[in-house]
């Protein structure tokens, strides 16, 4: 059971769901000297400290799905070698110097599904067309796949510096980053992103919306 495996283990990963962390934890015995890793979405340090008593050594980290491939960045807080080594393999560590960064690295996680939503849009137009489902996956998901890779070169001013490279002057990427941006659309990535920090921070909910 869970207190036979913390009992013989040295490093303790917790990955229940958040709604049941709390049932699970409390009827555990954790040791002073333990390494416990919480993947536990929005249970910050000082709920994990009340719940798992006198350990040490807590690490927050937030690997993201595609982790599975080894693939993507792994979030971790506060900084540790051991962890990191041992979880190295699985992505690209990204260490937080503090609570705060931590959040704000964690807010951008948010994007996941918005991203997909972008993707599933630009599918669709294209079905509207007449373009065979699979061919618009296929094309979309490709087109896309070019474009992050292409990001991971970002130097000098960052991406929006990338982001001018690929707008030809009177060309189709400066009409349509023209457009999006008259129509507010970056602007709203921001606010999203802050109304995600705050209820990270325990200062917004589920119910809140950028419009407020």
């Amino acid at each position: 059971d869970n207190q036979a495996v913390i009992d013989a283990c040295e490093t303790v990963c917790l990955s229940v769901r958040p709604q049941v962390a709390e049932e699970v934890l409390r009827g555990l015995t954790f040791r002073e000297d333990l390494t416990v890793v919480s993947f536990i979405p929005a249970y910050t340090a000082p709920i994990l400290e009340g719940l798992l008593g006198p350990v040490r050594k807590i690490v927050r980290m937030i690997p993201l799905p595609a982790s599975a491939r080894c693939l993507g960045p792994v979030l971790i807080f506060p900084r540790d070698k051991e962890v990191e080594s041992t979880f190295g393999g699985i992505g690209t560590i990204i260490a937080a110097e503090d609570a705060d960064q931590f959040h704000a690295l964690w807010a951008t996680t948010s994007m996941l599904a918005p991203y997909f939503g972008l993707l599933g849009s630009v599918a669709n137009w294209l079905r509207d067309r007449g373009v065979p489902a699979e061919a618009a996956d296929s094309y979309v998901a490709a087109m896309f796949h070019s474009i992050a890779d292409t990001g991971l070169q970002v130097r000098g001013e960052g991406f929006d510096e990338m982001a001018v490279d690929h707008a030809t002057p009177g060309g189709l990427n400066e009409q349509m980053l023209r457009e999006l941006t008259r129509a507010g659309c970056y602007d709203n990535v921001s606010r999203g992103l802050s109304l995600i920090f705050e209820r990270l921070n325990g200062r917004a909910g589920l119910e809140d919306t950028i419009g407020d």
